[in-house]
């Protein structure tokens, strides 16, 4: 057997003082994170429960006034409502789908000189865009290229072609008219 000599020292097995600071150190450090996120958690289930508990009150209450306003609503009282959402659903269709030749006339006489007169006047408003046929006199030829000027300048009327002149009584002449008209101007809901 080897003998131990004094100033050597036996292995121990005992841990010394300094090591066992650094460790329990470190382990309430560690207990300290783990208490801190179990008192958390322990506190999100908590509020979650009385919270899940608040809105099944809140839902209930909302049922309970449901139900109330359901047993004062009238039947009859409802049936009138709806045939009525449906007559002013149909009225309104009808006014936004309804046509009004006014203010093409009124934009015609904005237009048309004084040395100008139509005759005849034929549209067709199932063309895209709609289309006007007119007859017509004028003075004479000048008339007629001054009416085609006016005619240019015109948002509502596009493209306008005379043709089929012929001279008429007293110096006049005679002209048919086509020409494009904007679809916005028959449409009753714009008025």
């Amino acid at each position: 057997m080897p003998t131990i000599q004094p100033s050597q020292s036996a292995p121990s097995f005992v841990p010394k003082k300094a090591s066992i600071r650094k460790k329990s150190q470190a382990t309430s450090i560690a207990v300290l994170v783990s208490f801190l996120i179990f008192v958390i958690s322990a506190g999100s289930a908590v509020g979650s429960f009385f919270y899940h508990r608040l809105l099944k009150q809140r839902l209930e209450g909302k049922k309970a006034e449901a139900a109330e306003i359901e047993k004062n609503i009238d039947v009859r009282e409802a049936e009138e409502l709806i045939r009525l959402s449906k007559r002013i659903s149909y009225s309104k269709e009808l006014l936004n789908n309804h046509t009004s030749v006014t203010p093409l006339f009124k934009e015609i006489e904005k237009v048309t000189l004084p040395s100008i007169q139509f005759t005849s006047f034929e549209i067709d408003k199932n063309k895209i865009p709609a289309s006007l046929s007119l007859n017509g006199n004028a003075r004479g030829y000048p008339s007629i290229a001054l009416q085609s000027d006016e005619l240019g300048k015109s948002t509502v009327f596009k493209n306008p072609i005379f043709s089929s002149f012929k001279d008429g009584d007293n110096g006049s002449v005679e002209f048919e008219l086509t020409m494009e008209v904007d679809p916005t101007v028959f449409n009753f809901s714009t008025q």
